[in-house]
């Protein structure tokens, strides 16, 4: 009598095991996703928090020569925006580049993150007048 497995056993173990697969699969990725969520969350808050604390520090004019600048767009903007609260150390790493943008429409600095990797468009809104009370308004949307 031969030792080993015969072909039906091995596809048999190889179609229980891509059963498994296909049901862990799913539920993996999704975590990942939500595990960015989170993090797209805690960043914006972080920026959100920084820029009120920029606005203790040096008044309500702290982004006003960026504002004030009408030769650049409001994308570039937004960036130089970031990087001024990353060299003053309001935060700790410039993510100027990755998603996150503040911009400034109807009096309110908004805090955002648009990707391709979370389904979720963050808005948190910050105006020069805000204390450190947290009267934000958080929004999430799905992405459409």
């Amino acid at each position: 009598m031969k030792k080993g497995f015969t072909l039906i056993e091995l596809l048999i173990v190889m179609a229980i095991i891509s059963a498994l697969l296909g049901i862990a699969a799913p539920v993996g990725l999704n975590a990942v996703t939500k595990a960015k969520a989170v993090q797209v969350a805690a960043n914006v808050k972080t920026l959100s928090n920084a820029v009120i604390q920029a606005f203790l520090v040096y008044d309500t004019n702290y982004f006003s020569a960026i504002d004030n600048n009408e030769n650049i767009n409001e994308e570039t903007k937004s960036k130089l925006r970031i990087q001024k609260l990353f060299k003053d150390r309001f935060i700790d790493a410039d993510i100027s580049n990755k998603g996150y943008e503040i911009r400034f429409s109807d009096g309110l600095y908004k805090v955002y993150y648009i990707g391709n990797d979370v389904q979720y468009f963050v808005v948190l809104s910050v105006y020069s007048g805000m204390k450190l009370d947290n009267h934000g308004m958080y929004v999430e949307v799905p992405k459409s």
